[in-house]
């Protein structure tokens, strides 16, 4: 594993982190002779210390993570056990991008062209639909019947779902009542 800290611009590391050493060089970024770079085999995740505003985006894309390792959360990684882990990446950004009421980039949702195989939003529908419907195994039976109301849980529901509070998001989308099970079928 390369002995690399991941921090952000501008800080200091974190308490009992491991410096990159760079006289073995076996890290994933290098600076050497004034010039950065980087091991194409390994993806370096870096962290800004400032806004990048999404209007001035150009496209989404979801880099697939490192097949075999994570420097971040070891074996216990989420996305290292998930077969197709861009529907999960795609529904977290669509379910931010909802829940904050954020249309500045609702023109990136959109296929870029008809010869898209799979447009972004419907790749962020499917990771919202698996995590917030599929694999609710508490269900729609509670007291909420009134449209505004229900939407207003779902939005809830959502900031939920992207702060990473997944239960508490089927919890609260419990109390919504649901006549017809078939409408939340895709």
């Amino acid at each position: 594993m390369p002995r690399a800290v991941k921090r952000q611009v501008g800080t200091a590391p974190p308490e009992g982190a491991l410096l990159y050493e760079r006289r073995y060089d076996d890290g994933p970024l290098r600076f050497a002779d004034r010039e950065w770079s980087w091991a194409g085999h390994l993806t370096s995740e870096f962290m800004l210390e400032v806004d990048i505003p999404l209007r001035k985006s150009e496209r989404p894309a979801f880099e697939r993570h490192h097949p075999s390792h994570c420097n971040l959360h070891g074996s216990s990684c989420e996305e290292l056990r998930q077969r197709d882990p861009e529907p999960v990446t795609a529904g977290k950004l669509l379910a931010q991008a909802l829940a904050r009421d954020a249309h500045a980039i609702d023109r990136l949702w959109k296929p870029a062209s008809q010869s898209q195989l799979r447009a972004t939003l419907e790749t962020g529908y499917d990771g919202l639909y698996d995590a917030l419907i599929f694999e609710n195994d508490i269900g729609f039976a509670g007291a909420l019947t009134r449209g505004a109301s229900c939407l207003a849980a779902m939005y809830r529901a959502l900031a939920l779902y992207d702060a990473g509070q997944l239960g508490d998001a089927h919890e609260l989308l419990a109390t919504i009542f649901v006549i017809r099970p078939a409408i939340l079928t895709p």
